[in-house]
């Protein structure tokens, strides 16, 4: 089973192009957050955060925009894919960090770097998912994260949908699940089979509300 050996954990959201009852082929990722988080106690490190340029769909719809907040200026300045990847991995060589949440190492990472020709980075295929940490520390389902927030007492903070500011969020349900006792040991640790971006095709989107 894969190893966390350092003090230090990520905690990552991202959001993906969308539009309203459409589903959005290939969906790409448009915004690359990340929030380094201390492993004992939940406080924050650092953060990473781009925006990231589609290219199969290079205009975001007015729903996406609404949604996430995100404005086409930003998109059409940002790197795209390929390139935001790459510094996100030297960010997080240089901050000695393991990753630290699901469904987006799961199931976006691996999509779009099918769309792109990618394989997935070996940092970027093992997580652990903070509903089984929730479920594990309270023991109770964790929900969505507006949910756990609640469970927790913590307001929410931010724009819903921003990907940098839902990665915040779920560092302070972190931080909040440290404090009663959750434990991130390799037994927490799960890991990704589609190096090659393999087994994508189908995935659930992360611009519907969680």
């Amino acid at each position: 089973a894969p190893m966390i050996v350092s003090a230090a954990r990520s905690v990552l959201d991202f959001e993906a192009t969308c539009d309203d009852g459409v589903r959005v082929k290939p969906q790409e990722v448009i915004e690359l957050p990340i929030v380094l988080v201390d492993a004992q106690s939940g406080a924050v490190v650092d953060e990473f955060h781009t925006y990231v340029r589609p290219v199969h769909h290079p205009r975001l719809t007015a729903f996406c925009t609404k949604l996430t907040g995100i404005q086409q200026g930003w998109v059409d300045e940002a790197p795209v894919w390929s390139e935001a990847l790459v510094q996100a991995q030297e960010w997080l060589d240089m901050k000695l960090s393991e990753l630290g949440w699901h469904g987006d190492l799961q199931t976006m990472v691996v999509q779009q770097c099918a769309v792109s020709g990618q394989h997935v980075p070996e940092r970027f295929r093992q997580w652990v998912n903070i509903k089984d940490v929730f479920r594990s520390t309270l023991g109770k389902p964790g929900g969505g994260m507006a949910q756990m927030l609640k469970e927790l007492s913590l307001s929410p903070e931010g724009h819903h949908h921003s990907g940098l500011d839902d990665s915040r969020n779920i560092a302070r349900i972190l931080a909040a699940l440290l404090r009663r006792g959750a434990t991130l040991d390799a037994s927490a640790v799960s890991s990704s089979a589609h190096p090659s971006g393999a087994g994508a095709k189908g995935l659930r989107t992360h611009c519907s509300d969680r």
